[in-house]
């Protein structure tokens, strides 16, 4: 019977659980790195992604950052614009309520004149009618007619006054012989045909910073 030394066995045994240890902790340590290594990439993708949604909730915001303030430049500027036209259409009121009262001006004679003479020139014929207000006839007197017809340079009789019922102190229709022109130069009337370039004019003085047409 052969006899196995004792040292041997022990040191082929010693030998292969240290193997075996070796590659248990090899084992080990390559799944910890597989492991590590996967977390990382986790890590990774997880902050790509916040930072992605990070980035579109900053352009989200920027966005509507962006449409809120359009928003409230374009309400800023309704607002201005409707308050411009309040304070423009009061001045207007202003303007029609200071024409009413003219009547009473020592020089109401010389202005009805001046209406009626830019009305004739305006209209090209020979003979015309002058229609003003009856209650106007005290203040105008009856030469109105002869006076109207030298300062327009027309011929003495071409200028015929009519006195009607009309609003008192308002100023003169005009029209030529066969009434075919007819030339409304009331006050009123006057006021409504001047009044877009009146209201250009003025909102150009006191608004000097709003854009023309605004």
């Amino acid at each position: 019977m052969t006899m196995t030394d004792p040292d041997s066995s022990e040191a082929l045994c010693n030998e292969i659980l240290a193997h075996a240890q070796r590659e248990h902790d090899e084992i080990v340590q390559a799944a910890k790195r597989d492991a590590e290594e996967l977390l990382n990439k986790a890590n990774d993708g997880a902050d790509n992604a916040r930072q992605k949604r990070l980035n579109e909730a900053r352009a989200e915001g920027e966005r509507l950052k962006d449409i809120t303030l359009a928003s409230a430049s374009v309400e800023a500027r309704r607002l201005r614009l409707e308050r411009i036209e309040t304070l423009l259409e009061s001045i207007r009121a202003d303007v029609r309520g200071k024409l009413s009262g003219l009547r009473a001006d020592g020089n109401f004679r010389d202005i009805i004149v001046n209406l009626a003479v830019s009305a004739i020139k305006d209209m090209g014929s020979e003979a015309f009618t002058v229609r003003l207000p009856e209650g106007d006839r005290s203040v105008l007197g009856t030469d109105i007619a002869r006076q109207i017809a030298a300062k327009a340079g027309c011929a003495e009789g071409s200028v015929t006054v009519s006195f009607e019922p009309m609003a008192e102190g308002e100023g003169p229709v005009v029209e030529d012989a066969n009434a075919s022109q007819v030339w409304d130069n009331r006050f009123p009337a006057r006021l409504e045909r001047l009044w877009p370039q009146f209201r250009r004019l003025i909102a150009q003085k006191m608004f000097p910073d709003m854009k023309a047409g605004s």
